[in-house]
Formats: C-alpha cells, structure tokens, sequence
C-alpha cells in the first residue's frame, strides 16, 4: 500500500525543491540586489549622514532633538551602569577564589578594578577601631592610579583633636551619611580634613547592622563631578564587600593576637611561624629563637598587684619592640615568657639581639604609678641544626638554654651550646 505513495511523495519532493530554489533566485534577484544598490546610492548620493549626531538628530534644536540626547544619555548610562556591574562581579570573584595568604592582594586587585572603571585616582578602605566608644579611624587598604595619589589627606589624630572641622565630620560619618562632591561644593567646615589638589570626593560610611564598621574614600583629582545614584549604590555594595573581607582578615588578626599586650600569641606561633620554618628548612637557611622569661614575675604580681604586673608585661613589650626590627613579630608565649623567632638569622647574631633586649629591659627602672621596679629577665638561644626537625624542636633547645640562664643567678643570656 505505502509502495504505491512513493512515486507521488517523490514528485512532491521534486516541486518543494525547485519552489525553494525558483524563491530564493527571485529574492535575489527582484529585493536583495535591489536593495543593496539602492543603499550604495544613497550612500554615494551624501543621503545617508557621515556624523552619528546628524544622523540620529542628537544636533536638531527641537523637541526631535531633546528626545534624541535623552535616549542616547540614558544608553550610555545604562552601558556604564551594566559595566560598573561587571566590574563590581569580577571584583568579587577575585576574591572568592583568592586564597588566605592571597587575600590582600586580591583586595588591592579588587579595588583597582572599580577605581580604573570610575576612572579615578585614589580608592581607600577605612576601618573603626573604635577606643572608649569613640570612632578611631586607621586606614587598611588603599589603591592608587600612580603613587603620587597615596594618602597625605587628613589623619586620624587630626581629626581627634575635636576641632570644629572635625565635629562635623563626625557628625556626617557617625550618622552614615554619604559625602559626593565636587570638592568645591563641600561643606566649607570640612574642607580643611581632604587634600587640596582633590577635585571631586565620594565618601560611603560601611555600617551593618547600623553599626559603624569603616567607610570607602574615593578620590578625583582631575575633574569635578558627583557619582550618580546608581553608582553610589553599586559602589555601596563593593563597599561591603570590602568591608567584609576587611573584617574577616581583621577577626584573624585578633584570634592570632595577645589582647594585653597586642603582641602575637602562641597560635599565630604555631600556625604562621611554623611556614617560615619550613621554608627555611626547604631552603637549608638559619632560622634562631629567642625565648625570654621575666625573672620573679610572680613575686611583682604578690606584691603590687596584677595591674602592675599587667603594666610590666606592657612595658617589657615596648621595650622588646624598640629593638626589633619592624617586621620581626613578637610573641607571647605564655604568662610572662615570650618568644622572637628569627628567619634567616644565626644562632651567633639571635645572640646579640637577646643581649639587646637584656640591656633594653633591665637597665631602665620601670617607673609605674609611684612605684620604681628593678625588672630583668633571663634568655635562652637556639637555632634550626641537624637534629632540629621541627619549629618545636627549636625552641624546646632555646627553653633548655633559658633555664640554665635562670639556674645561673638570672638577668643573663645563654645560647644552645653554652
């Protein structure tokens, strides 16, 4: 049955082949071709405009004209809008796939990629540290388009002196109200607390939860302008974004820091240390400990009070990082013991630092409330050497030494092979 179709489906499939073939050539030949002649033509003729405002009516003086500069302006605000938006996504995606020890980085990264999208100079990330329930302002990250854009502006100790200028600042940021301005437009009262080559200045107050966490600076130096409301709500966000990164560094920093004496504390000891070991160890370079123990710590604590001691631990501290090279952390490693560890450094010149630091604490009198205290401390060195596998093993050898410093009398600095 279905056999006796087949010449006729055939015959229907040759006629619908040659409808789209005779179509085609008709198209062709009788509109496409027309067409694209007609257009060189016009093209050729000058009937078609060589400049865009001609041609859309953005130069017409009249009502066509009007609605044509609208449309255009709000397509390039829409354009601008949607790249802020990208930046501000792949902003964030730097910092998702960042790792702990590339956070920084990427925050820097981060903040760049919104600065060159808003083409401005200077982006900071202020945070509130806040002392005695007042705001105490430092500044965490910043990024500059050249280094000559890096902060000089106002500072947190000029703003603490509790001028007027400073007043209405407060006002403004305690309030969390947002400052964008050309900078001849601010509030002459404040003025005085930005730098003076600055020709525009956006500032967004972070506060979740209505709580003050920091705020976003950013800076123009080149032109005058105010950020639209789109932007200022898209940079808010990357604001919080920041921010949060910002705290979630910060809240680290504290678990890994000595809330007395603002030193390191034994689990940073452990966790970040024991990197600089082990690249050390891998590299076969010195690595040297210095630990040092108050001398008769609890006999200061039985006689004046643990508020002196508090203040002896302070002040050791002080003194300890006034020898120290900046960079160089210092550790406390229980009550009244604390722990340098020296990267790079031999156990000969760790020597020499823990005699500083012997003279540092003990040739000065501790002059605390009306009480004059003689204080020292006693010293143990060690450095990484073949049967020192591990960070532990270093400063199990640096312990041994400093009790031998506390068996022979005290206030005295003994290395692993005295």
């Amino acid at each position: 049955m279905f056999v006796s179709y087949i010449p006729m489906l055939y015959t229907a499939f040759l006629v619908l082949i040659a409808s789209v073939v005779v179509g085609h050539i008709v198209i062709r030949r009788f509109v496409l071709v027309p067409l694209a002649r007609l257009s060189q033509t016009a093209v050729k003729s000058g009937l078609y405009a060589d400049d865009a405002n001609e041609l859309y009516g953005l130069d017409r003086e009249d009502e066509i004209g009007d609605l044509a500069r609208n449309i255009s302006h709000a397509q390039e605000s829409l354009k601008h809008r949607q790249k802020l938006l990208d930046t501000v996504n792949r902003a964030a995606e730097a910092l998702l796939i960042s790792s702990e020890e590339e956070t920084d980085q990427a925050l820097k990264h981060s903040m760049g990629l919104i600065g060159k999208c808003l083409d401005v100079h200077s982006i900071q990330l202020w945070y509130n540290d806040e002392k005695d329930e007042k705001p105490n302002f430092f500044l965490a990250y910043e990024w500059t388009s050249d280094d000559k854009y890096k902060t000089k502006h106002w500072h947190n100790d000029e703003i603490a002196t509790g001028s007027a200028d400073s007043q209405v600042w407060f006002d403004l940021i305690m309030n969390t109200t947002s400052i964008n301005s050309p900078f001849s437009a601010l509030n002459p009262e404040i003025v005085g607390l930005f730098d003076k080559d600055l020709k525009s200045v956006a500032l967004l107050p972070v506060a979740p939860e209505k709580k003050l966490f920091g705020f976003l600076q950013i800076d123009d130096f080149a032109k005058e302008r105010t950020f639209s409301d789109d932007e200022m709500d898209i940079i808010s966000s990357a604001a919080l974004m920041f921010a949060s990164v910002l705290n979630r560094n910060l809240q680290k920093e504290l678990s890994l820091t000595d809330a007395l004496t603002n030193t390191k504390n034994r689990r940073y000891l452990e966790e970040e240390v024991k990197k600089d070991f082990k690249l050390c160890q891998a590299q076969n370079t010195a690595f040297s400990v210095i630990i040092y123990d108050i001398d008769n710590f609890k006999k200061i604590n039985d006689k004046y009070g643990h508020d002196v001691g508090d203040e002896v631990l302070r002040i050791i501290t002080a003194r300890s990082r006034a020898v120290l090279k900046q960079d160089t952390e210092l550790v406390r490693y229980g009550g009244e013991e604390f722990v340098v560890a020296l990267a790079g450094i031999p156990c000969e010149d760790a020597l020499g630092i823990a005699h500083r630091l012997q003279d540092a604490i003990s040739k000065t009198p501790f002059i605390i409330g009306e009480h004059e205290l003689k204080i020292t401390a006693s010293f143990g060195v060690a450095d990484r050497c073949a049967d020192c596998f591990t960070l532990e093993d270093v400063i199990s050898k640096a312990d041994k030494a400093l009790y031998t410093a506390k068996r022979n009398g005290r206030n005295a600095v003994v290395g692993q092979n005295d």
